[in-house]
Parts: C-alpha cells; sequence; structure tokens
C-alpha cells in the first residue's frame, strides 16, 4: 500500500517573499523608470511578435517615453544597441528592458508556457549581466527567475535550474547586503530611524534569499530522488534562517515568520528522512523533525490550521512505515480538519471551506491534505483487512481530490498522481474482495495518469507490475508476461540494473514463462535475477533463494535435473541459514529435492528427501 505525504512541494519555489519583489522593495524604483515599464507591458500584452521584433518595440516605448520626459535625451534608432537586448550608451534605458523583459516572461509564465518564457527571462538576465557584471544582486535575481522557470518544466529543466540558482548562490552567500543590525536610540530623528530599518532590511533580505535558494535547490535534489544532497542543503536552508532570526529578533510578527518557514524546513527534513533505506533509522529522525516542525506550527498557527494538519499526516506516515498502526490512525485522524463522517465533511460544506480558504490564505493546499488523509485512513484498514471501511475512506479520498481538481485554476500534476495513488489503492482492495474486474479496471487509470504525466518513470514501472501480477493471479499468463515486460523495460531505462525492483521483474517474468511451459526462457530470466540479486543483496538472503528454488524448478520440468539439483541445493543452503531447518517454507523445497533424485532415478535418496518433506 502507499501512504500520501505533505513534502517538499509545501515549500513552494521560494520561501517568504519571492526574491525578486524582494530586490524591489530593498531599492525602490523611481516613478519615472515605474511608468516606463508599465507603459511598455501595456503595448505588449497582445503582442505576438518574435523576441527581437518585441525587444525592438519596447526599446521604442521607453526611448519616446524618455523624450517626453527630457528634450536633451539622445534618439534611440532601430539599430541601437538595446534594440537587440545589449547595453547602450544609456545604463538606465537597458536596465528598464532588462526588467520589462521579466515582467513579459512572468506573464507568459502564468499561462504555463515555460519554453517560451524562458527565453524572455534568459533576455533579461543577459543585459543585466553586460550591464551590471555577473556578481550584481540584480544579475542574481535574474538567475533566479530563470531557474524557478527551468524548475517546473518537470526532469527535462531539474539540472538548468540547478545551474542557474548555484550561479546565483555566491552572490547572496557573498553578503551584497550589510549583516549588521543596528541599535536604533530612543530619541532618533525620522530620517535615522528609516535609514536603520533599511539596513535591517537589507541585511535580512540577504539572509532570507541565501535560506530560499538553498531550499529550492534541496527541492530540485529531492524531486531527482537525490536525497543525500536534498538533505544537505535543506540543512544550509536551515542554519541560514536561524541567522535571519538573529537579524529580525527585535520585531515579533516578522520573528514568528522566519520560525513558520523553519517549521516548513523541518517538515522537509522529515520528509527526506522518511524516504531513508533504513527505515528504523530514518523513521526516528523523520519523526524528531516532524515533531520539532509540529510544536512551532502548533504555537504560531494552531491546531486546525492547513500546515499544521500536514504535519499530524506526515507523522502519521512514519508510523505507518514502522508497522505501528495504531499510533498511525490517531495522527490521520487529528490530520483532518473535522470529524470523519460529520456533515462538515459533505461535498457542500467541502467547497464552501474551500471557498473560504482560498480567500483567506494564499497558496495553501488544505483540502489536498484533508484528501491524502482519508486515503491514509484508508490504508491502516487495508492493513487491519478491514477491506468495507478501507474502500469507504478511499472512495471519500478520491472524491475530495475531484473537487479539488474542479475548484483548482489550473491542473496540478501532484493532485492527478495523487489520484494516481488512491486508485492503486482502491484497485488492491478490490482485489483482496476478489473483484478482478473492478481491480483492473482502477490500475488501468492509475497508469493512464502515470503515463500521461510521468512517462517513464518508476511509479508507470510499478502500475505496469501491479497490472502484470493481477494478471498473473488470475491465470492470465500471457497478459502477466505483457505487462511484467512492460516494467521491465521502464526499469531498465530509469535504474540500475543492479537492483531490487529490476530483479523482481526478472522473476515475475521468468514465473510467467513458466506458466507458458516456456521452460528455457524462464530459466534464463531467473538466472538473471540470481544476477541481480547476489549484487544487491547477497548471496545469504531469502530472495536470493527464492530465485534459485526457481531456476531449479524451471530446469525440473525442462528435464535437466544434473542442472535442478545444484540450484536446489543453493536454495537449501540459504532458506536453512535464514528461516532454519523446520520450517514449514522448507517442505517444499525437501519435496523437490526428493523428486529430482527419483528422476535421476536415485530411489534411495530421493526417500530421505521425501521423508523430511
Amino acid at each position: 500500500m502507499e501512504v500520501l505525504q505533505a513534502g517538499p512541494s509545501h515549500i513552494g519555489v521560494a520561501i517568504g517573499q519571492d526574491p525578486e519583489a524582494l530586490s524591489r522593495s530593498s531599492r525602490p524604483i523611481s516613478n519615472n523608470r515605474r511608468r516606463y515599464s508599465e507603459q511598455a507591458s501595456k503595448v505588449s500584452e497582445n503582442s505576438n511578435n518574435s523576441l527581437q521584433d518585441w525587444l525592438r518595440e519596447q526599446t521604442h516605448v521607453i526611448g519616446s517615453r524618455k523624450r517626453n520626459n527630457s528634450a536633451e535625451t539622445e534618439e534611440i534608432t532601430d539599430d541601437s544597441p538595446v534594440s537587440s537586448g545589449l547595453t547602450s550608451t544609456n545604463e538606465h534605458d537597458s536596465l528598464m528592458l532588462a526588467i520589462t523583459c521579466h515582467d513579459k516572461g512572468a506573464r507568459i509564465e502564468e499561462d504555463g508556457r515555460f519554453e517560451k518564457a524562458i527565453k524572455y527571462h534568459e533576455k533579461g538576465l543577459e543585459i543585466r549581466s553586460k550591464v551590471l557584471g555577473r556578481n550584481h544582486f540584480d544579475t542574481a535575481i535574474s538567475c533566479v527567475r530563470v531557474a524557478s522557470v527551468y524548475s517546473k518544466m518537470g526532469e527535462s529543466g531539474f539540472d538548468r535550474a540547478l545551474e542557474y540558482y548555484h550561479r546565483a548562490l555566491p552572490v547572496f552567500l557573498n553578503g551584497h547586503y550589510s549583516d549588521r543590525d543596528v541599535d536604533i536610540d530612543a530619541d532618533a530623528d525620522a530620517e535615522t530611524v528609516a535609514i536603520t530599518n533599511k539596513s535591517r532590511s537589507k541585511a535580512s533580505i540577504n539572509t532570507h534569499s541565501t535560506a530560499g535558494i538553498r531550499a529550492n535547490i534541496g527541492s530540485l535534489h529531492y524531486r531527482k530522488g537525490e536525497y543525500h544532497d536534498s538533505l544537505q542543503n535543506y540543512r544550509m536552508a536551515l542554519s541560514t534562517l536561524n541567522q535571519d532570526i538573529s537579524i529580525r529578533i527585535k520585531n515579533k510578527s516578522k520573528f514568528d515568520k522566519i520560525r513558520i518557514e523553519i517549521a516548513a524546513i523541518l517538515n522537509t527534513i522529515g520528509t527526506i528522512y522518511s524516504k531513508w533505506p533504513e527505515i528504523d533509522v530514518g523513521g526516528k529522525e523523520a519523526m524528531s523533525h516532524y515533531n520539532q516542525s509540529l510544536k512551532i506550527r502548533e504555537k504560531i498557527l494552531g491546531k486546525k490550521h492547513p500546515e499544521t494538519l500536514a504535519t499530524y499526516n506526515n507523522i502519521g506516515s512514519v508510523h505507518f512505515n514502522l508497522g505501528t498502526f495504531d499510533a498511525a490512525m490517531k495522527y490521520f485522524k487529528r490530520a483532518l480538519p473535522h470529524r470523519a463522517g460529520s456533515k462538515r465533511g459533505t461535498v457542500k460544506a467541502m467547497r464552501k471551506r474551500l471557498a473560504k480558504q482560498r480567500s483567506v490564505l494564499d497558496n495553501v493546499d488544505y483540502d489536498h491534505t484533508t484528501s491524502k488523509t482519508y486515503s491514509n485512513i484508508g490504508s491502516v484498514h487495508f492493513k487491519k483487512e478491514d477491506f468495507e471501511r478501507c474502500l469507504h475512506y478511499y472512495t471519500e479520498a478520491l472524491r475530495l481530490q475531484e473537487i479539488e481538481n474542479e475548484d483548482s485554476a489550473s491542473k496540478s500534476v501532484d493532485k492527478e498522481l495523487s489520484a494516481a495513488t488512491t486508485y492503486s489503492n482502491i484497485a488492491s482492495a478490490y482485489n483482496k474482495q476478489g473483484d478482478y474486474e473492478t481491480s483492473l479496471d482502477y490500475h488501468a487509470r492509475a497508469l493512464e495518469i502515470r503515463e500521461a504525466e510521468l512517462g517513464d518513470h518508476i511509479d508507470t514501472a510499478t502500475s505496469f507490475y501491479n497490472i502484470g501480477f493481477l494478471h498473473f493471479q488470475h491465470d492470465n499468463y500471457d497478459l502477466s508476461l505483457e505487462a511484467h515486460q512492460k516494467s521491465l523495460n521502464i526499469r531498465l531505462r530509469v535504474l540500475d540494473e543492479n537492483n531490487e525492483d529490476v530483479a523482481s521483474s526478472y522473476n515475475c517474468i521468468g514465473i510467467s514463462y513458466y506458466h507458458l511451459g516456456f521452460y528455457s526462457e524462464a530459466i534464463e530470466s531467473h538466472l538473471r535475477a540470481i544476477k541481480v540479486e547476489e549484487t544487491v543483496c547477497g548471496t545469504n538472503h531469502p530472495r536470493t533463494g527464492m530465485s534459485y528454488n526457481n531456476v531449479g524448478t524451471a530446469y525440473y520440468k525442462n528435464r535437466e535435473y544434473d542442472l535442478a539439483l545444484p540450484n536446489y541445493m543453493n536454495a537449501l543452503v540459504i532458506k536453512k541459514n535464514t528461516i532454519g531447518p523446520n520450517h514449514r517454507d522448507m517442505y517444499s523445497l525437501y519435496s523437490n529435492i526428493g523428486a529430482t533424485y527419483w528422476r535421476k532415478r536415485d530411489k534411495d535418496e530421493a526417500a530421505i528427501w521425501f521423508r523430511k518433506a
């Protein structure tokens, strides 16, 4: 079963304020510059021209506005350097053009046209780099904007996003702004107070932006499955935010804001640890960080705030993975904004609450967490083999996910993938009830979403694997073989060949071939599984022992008894070391060895093994 967590996606593209907004608030644009930008934006709103034509158009807009304000302004012609995005003798106009490029890119970005938006943002970056230099704060801000768009393009843009974030990071780390906090005298005049507050603002902006970039780098590594690199960057973001607290300590409201962001980082670190291969170590660390996050969120936000509810859900997920299902259920129920089954859970109430939430809390996925929690409660009931209640909660989760997608202004990939997980879980529950057709239908729905949203991805491979396993359980071995082959092909493309999932696919393909009567093909698949398992799991692991038993059985059916026997013996040694000689699973192996000796016409040896069975 799969449980759903609220992880790094809840942090967003940047922590706190958008870095570009921080840059502008620290150095206000003059009224004239603002008018240039506003007029240029209006003229270009409906323009479908090429980038070069658009740049030339914006140059004329900026130039005409300036000529209206000053008779002494130099005329800008079509072949002026700034018309192609290069520096002019007037750096002011070039920098205004850079701002207009970013504004245009942002509007295109809102429409989801990321490839085109990138061109405008990169042109803004190019202009600032030429006018201000690579190490200027505004150039670094442009790098952040370019990186942000690449990060929205999915896996194809992750490496480029990391490249631009790493290009911006040294500018913030080098302390473009002063990191000193200055005391204000009680009798200081207004001008002194304003200057001092500006100094504080700059110091905080620099520290805060550094934390945001670190978190964004961490988020990209997380999405790439590089958890160690992700953890390292989130830890550095956490350290930087703690520095920010020391700068803002005298302003309580801002202090609370940073504390909330620290809680988000702690929550994310907990999610990374929950992915750790050593579940006991990872679970302990995940629980520790989730509880630290929860303490902050309960105190500042309250127990019914969406972010607090998400943390309850995550703690429940850790308990689920550790097998402590009663504790998991307790936290999952805390994560619900209302009592399960109450009138507040009706469709009408959910829509009303979602609308209210959007009017008060920007960018908080309130009911998305609720649907995840319903799905997770269903998974606990699945583990307890209460399939009726399990299906009830899965169906409720699906209903909420449909409401979320209907009310969303734009399509959310995360929500689509959450629905795919719920479909897969519903399929497993129906299969447990013996409803093969319905189970297959829900697995197919999950696969359709994953193929559309993820393409060749480990989750897509898992859907094919689940379908193959379902067909096998109902003796449809040809369909099982086809699905497992597709799962294997994806796993070989996205994983290292020496991976347990790859070995599982080889074994399932071998078993399907075996039941279809293609014993030579079955032998080949099981031998490949053994090669992977000995590398990944070791020569004394139960999985390796199972594969030796499988290949021995395939050799036996192929009447190659001299090859079947040593494989059965290898399985015997491993099983004796792992489960002991008197375990009930040993009896079938004893019988297989006896049957092989019987086929070799060694009846005395066969009798010895049959007596053990």
